[in-house]
């Protein structure tokens, strides 16, 4: 329970990732495979700041959790050449 379980899969190029709760209270957050591993990581971040501010409550408009959570992992993104404590994603069978 309230675990995070990172998934690459293919998405569309318009989606560069998302987070899902499932009945057992875990976090499912899905990254888009195709994108560079930069990329994963800045949206690991974002999706990582939504589960960190509740916005999967539904208390908030869309619109104001997406600039809340960017905002939050941009200042939370490692600067160039920085490989930061931040996980590689992986593939989870």
């Amino acid at each position: 329970m309230n675990d995070i379980i990172i998934r690459l899969i293919p998405m569309p190029y318009r989606i560069k990732g998302l987070v899902k709760e499932d009945a057992d209270g875990d976090y499912n957050v899905y990254i888009r495979e195709q994108d560079p591993i930069e990329v994963q990581r800045e949206t690991y971040l974002h999706e990582l700041e939504h589960i960190r501010r509740g916005h999967l409550e539904g208390l908030k408009e869309v619109e104001l959790c997406e600039a809340e959570a960017e905002a939050a992992a941009k200042r939370r993104a490692p600067r160039s050449g920085d490989p930061g404590r931040v996980h590689e994603p992986h593939r989870i069978a």
